[in-house]
């Protein structure tokens, strides 16, 4: 291995340790602030070792052709040791603060929507909902209305809506020479 192979393999090496670092902060963040405990924490440290494994792997193959040396892990540390040692604190501090904006702007972006579908309900569906309300009850208030004459129709006339429902099967009786009474 040439000596530009080994320096980047340090650096390569060291680097994942801080990321490796990092993440594992921002996933000690989570794991507190959801209250993680059981069954799902474990499954959740193994799914975090074993892709770390992976990431570490793979960063080996791209760098160095895969050569593995003990060394390598004492690089992985000691990325893992300036990660924490130096931006740690500032790390969760500015995450804190982050995740304290994200929740306030997640809040004034509910009330901005809920504001937004009052206003479209008050101003669109309220009133359509109050015309349509009109216009069944003019609908049937005009029913009624014919309702009303047609009764009083068939009272003048002194037919039974009965009779009158039976006047179309009397003259289908009276095509086929059958008499209807």
């Amino acid at each position: 291995m040439s000596l530009a192979e080994q320096i980047a393999t340090l650096l390569a090496v060291t680097g994942t340790g801080m990321g490796m670092a990092l993440t594992y902060d921002w996933y000690g963040w989570f794991r507190r602030r959801l209250h993680l405990r059981g069954a799902i924490l474990a499954f959740l440290d193994l799914l975090y070792w074993f892709l770390f494994a992976l990431l570490f792997l793979f960063i080996l193959i791209r760098v160095n052709g895969g050569q593995f040396r003990i060394l390598l892990f004492f690089l992985l540390g000691f990325g893992g040791i300036i990660y924490f040692r130096f931006f740690s604190a500032p790390f969760l501090q500015g995450w804190d603060k982050a995740a304290i904006l994200l929740l306030r702007i997640s809040r004034w972006m509910e009330e901005l929507l809920f504001a937004v579908w009052r206003g479209v309900y008050l101003l669109i569906l309220r009133p359509l909902q109050v015309l349509i309300r009109a216009l069944v009850s003019f609908t049937l208030f005009i029913l009624m209305g014919f309702g009303q004459i047609f009764g009083a129709f068939l009272r003048k006339t002194g037919k039974s809506l009965y009779a009158l429902s039976l006047i179309p099967v009397k003259m289908i009786l009276k095509m086929f020479g059958k008499s209807g009474e």
